[in-house]
């Protein structure tokens, strides 16, 4: 018997209790340790295997719950390459992955498994690890071997070991003596100036000298020899050899900037005219035949974007015979060691705070004149590499000689073997180089969750195509990481199963957002939830209509979780309509306009333009700020499309001016604000062009009263109104997305209309001023987030009619402000009162006759 008698109960095991097993939940997740090879370890054969263990402080690890990725190859528990071997609950788990590995490769490792005995759960762990393949070292060097080596003293080595051939036996150039340069004539000083204006004169004329020089090929110094150089020494061929690899297999996307600049017949075999002399025709005057190793040095530094600028000279060329500049080689040397990346000139002004302070710009030498040089040379100074006296005359404009070349190639090498990096590290081990991170995608290098999504920014990038900087990258209420983790939906569709009611909504309502057959009950079909109606009390059949007049249609305050009935859900004083079509915020938290940075508004992740001149809107936080708008490719290769500003109404858009080529690209806008000295980056937005897809465009019928003639589409004919809201109607697809652009003296604005019928109606969110006006007007496909083209409408706004006219030829009930009834009803008061004394005074002439009779 157990009456009248006390137990003590700690973590007995019994299958029977609770099903679990165990008492109390199990909380602490399984383990993950990488036997072999050993995390972050390095010389592994090529022929690899994976070996790591699973284990549990319970029961043990659901086996089931396995799986991982070697080098971005995904593999599970039943994976004919894994074998399992358990023992005392610790599992041992190897893997022959199915193919071997490259020397020199990092490979990443990432293995995820969860609790088989865990109440509630699951409890699961992910690990990263990487390690490195061996590669065999490099021969040792000697002369003759064609690779100039010049940490054991070579200047040169062009294949032999002859004399008399410009480069001797002991690998040294051989030059004939140097003439001596004639006297200079003494100057004197002009008086009563002091000398230091003698020797600005003395500068200034040998810079003018120095500038009239001929262009004589000095050996070791022309551009192809110092490329070629520089990717030998500082084995740029390994360390961007994967880069290089995707380029080649995505040669379109990877040259699209040079493509786009160029005007040059790019292809795959050649796009500088003067390189390649083969596939270009005859040689140019006074060049000579280049050697097939400098033309694919050549190809690859550009690639590479180690060199950059050259091909937007007149024909592309890259004059692979002219000289290298000191500046130049400085340039291509703090890319290659220190990842410094190329800043254009807005952007180096605004962090400076204005082109008043170029001047105010600390310099590491007396004659560093060019903008950009400083940046260069103050970077080198610090790290040693070249003197920093700011009395020191570096002469950056000067072409390079052997000797010089040498010295400070000697002092780069010096100091890349000390750092002890590649280029190409992963801090966070998100599979993202941190130069990538830094320059090309904007995330952090030390967080492998930029956005906190609960994504890795690698897979982000590479598996979902989501963006890493934004956590909602489709605007659906629901994070990236939530949707793949959780729903099962897509992070870069709202509507992930198509059925008009986007993934945040089913949600909300307990409909399964990936099956198009499961939806919320919409009666009426104006994709609106029937019950959603029935809470504010909207009965309308058009999901078009805006009960609380903010900008946000029924269907739009249904969406985004606003309220119908007011403008303004959140009480921060802007529209909800403003800040879900306009600003692109969250309409029901509140919203501060001078923290919101840059971003776009009229496109998001896989957005498909048709538009070969595409069109851009986007917000600004500051008033008057510049702005610029760039392409750039997944190489980190940009290319500027167009500068605007922003509005009076935090507004900025842009047409770019010339065509675009088909493909896929990033979108990213730099908001330059000297006073404040920063430029803030939008996040960046990646998006596709394909000017052969044919989306249905909105056809506008009428603007205001006024019939939309083809001779006002097609012939730019302007309209004239006497409305100062106007309203725009007019068809498109069913459930297209119709957006307006409003632009004017007053800046630009928006509003969406999502329809079942494909008619919309927009109205101008605010009064327009008298005088000139534009009006463009493009569509969103549902199904594929393809843009339609843009249709433009001139009008002119001539006096205002009142508001009342409006709505009578709208045929729309009449709803006026308070005050404009407080007018009617003084107005009133005052025609009754003065009808009154009339009808009293003719009464009182009246009797006044009659007496008189």
């Amino acid at each position: 018997s157990t009456s009248n008698k006390t137990f003590s109960i700690n973590e007995r095991y019994n299958k029977e209790v609770d099903g679990t097993g165990f008492c109390n939940p199990d909380t602490t997740p399984p383990t993950v340790n990488f036997i072999l090879p050993p995390n972050g370890s390095g010389g592994n054969p090529i022929d690899t295997n994976v070996v790591f263990s699973l284990a549990d402080d319970r029961a043990g690890v659901d086996i089931s719950t396995l799986s991982y990725t070697i080098k971005g190859i995904g593999y599970t528990n039943t994976s004919s390459q894994t074998t399992i071997a358990e023992s005392s609950g610790v599992y041992r788990v190897e893997t022959d992955p199915v193919a071997d590995f490259a020397e020199g490769e990092n490979v990443s490792v990432r293995v995820t498994v969860c609790d088989s005995n865990t109440n509630p759960g699951p409890n699961c762990t992910t690990r990263n690890g990487s390690f490195r393949i061996w590669a065999p070292p490099p021969p040792d060097p000697v002369c003759g071997d064609g690779i100039a080596t010049y940490s054991i003293g070579e200047q040169c080595d062009d294949g032999n070991t002859a004399d008399g051939d410009g480069c001797s036996s002991l690998c040294l150039w051989e030059a004939p003596p140097a003439e001596p340069e004639p006297p200079a004539e003494p100057l004197e000083c002009p008086e009563p100036e002091p000398c230091p204006v003698c020797e600005e004169e003395v500068e200034e004329l040998h810079e003018a000298a120095v500038s009239e020089l001929p262009e004589e090929p000095i050996a070791g110094c022309t551009r192809k020899e110092v490329v070629s150089a520089i990717i030998d020494k500082f084995e740029l061929e390994e360390r961007f050899k994967e880069r290089d690899k995707a380029c080649l297999e995505d040669w379109d996307n990877c040259m699209l900037p040079f493509r786009i600049h160029s005007s040059h017949d790019v292809n795959r075999d050649s796009y500088y005219p003067d390189v390649f002399t083969t596939a270009a025709g005859p040689l140019l005057e006074g060049e000579s035949a280049i050697s097939q190793s400098y033309e694919d040095d050549i190809l690859f530094a550009t690639r590479a974007r180690m060199v950059q600028g050259y091909y937007e000279e007149e024909g592309s060329p890259f004059k692979p015979n002219q000289n290298t500049r000191r500046r130049e080689i400085i340039k291509m040397l703090n890319w290659s060691v220190l990842g410094q990346e190329w800043e254009y000139y807005d952007e180096y002004i605004a962090k400076i705070g204005g082109e008043q302070n170029l001047d105010k710009v600390a310099k590491s030498a007396a004659d560093l004149n060019e903008w950009w040089e400083p940046p260069y040379y103050n970077l080198a100074c610090e790290i040693g590499v070249i003197a920093c006296d700011p009395a020191v005359k570096q002469r950056p404009a000067e072409a390079c000689d052997a000797t010089w070349l040498n010295n400070v190639m000697a002092e780069y090498y010096a100091y890349y073997k000390n750092l002890g990096q590649t280029g190409l590290e992963d801090s966070d081990r998100d599979t993202i180089t941190d130069r990538d991170e830094n320059y090309i995608f904007l995330t952090d290098p030390e967080s492998e969750d930029t956005d906190q999504d609960s994504l890795n920014d690698g897979d982000e990038l590479t598996i979902y195509q989501s963006n890493p900087l934004l956590s909602d990258s489709d605007y659906d209420n629901i994070s990236d990481g939530d949707e793949v983790n959780i729903y099962g939906t897509d992070p870069i569709k709202s509507d992930t199963d198509g059925d008009s009611f986007p993934d945040g909504v089913e949600i909300a309502l307990g409909s399964d957002p990936a099956d198009n057959t499961d939806y919320p009950q919409d009666a009426n079909q104006n994709g609106i939830d029937d019950a959603w109606e029935l809470q504010y009390g909207i009965s309308t059949q058009n999901g078009s209509d805006d009960f609380d007049g903010d900008g946000l249609s029924n269907v739009l305050e249904y969406r985004y979780n606003t309220d119908p009935a007011n403008p303004d859900t959140d009480g921060d004083g802007l529209l909800d309509g403003e800040e879900v079509l306009i600003y692109k915020t969250n309409p029901t938290e509140v919203t501060n306009l001078s923290e919101a940075g840059v971003r776009f508004t009229n496109i998001q992740d896989g957005t498909i333009l048709t538009e070969l001149k595409p069109f851009f809107q986007g917000f600004g936080s500051t008033v008057g700020a510049e702005i610029k708008i760039y392409l750039r490719n997944e190489f980190g290769h940009e290319v500027l499309l167009g500068t605007t500003t922003v509005d009076e109404n935090n507004i900025f858009t842009l047409q770019a001016e010339e065509d675009l080529l088909d493909g896929e690209f990033f979108v990213l806008a730099k908001m330059l604000d000297p006073d404040n000295r920063q430029v803030l980056e939008s996040p960046l937005i990646s998006v596709s062009l394909d000017s052969s897809l044919s989306v249905q465009e909105p056809k506008p019928e009428r603007l205001s009263t006024e019939t939309i003639t083809k001779e006002v589409l097609l012939e730019g004919v302007e309209l004239v109104i006497k409305d100062n809201q106007p309203m725009l109607l007019g068809k498109t697809g069913p459930n297209y997305e119709v957006s307006a652009i409003w632009e004017s003296v007053i800046g630009a604005s928006g509003i969406v209309s999502d329809l079942t019928t494909g008619e919309f109606r927009l109205q101008a969110p605010k009064a327009l001023k008298r005088g000139t006006h534009k009006v463009s007007v493009y569509a969103v496909r549902p199904s594929d987030g393809a843009m339609s083209k843009l249709v433009v409408i001139n009008f002119e706004v001539k006096e205002p009619l009142a508001q009342v006219l409006h709505g009578i030829a709208l045929g729309e009930e009449l709803i006026f402000p308070g005050y404009v009834w407080i007018l009617i009803f003084i107005l009133g008061i005052g025609l009754v009162v003065t009808g009154f004394r009339l009808k009293k005074k003719a009464k009182e002439s009246g009797k006044a006759s009659g007496k008189k009779k």
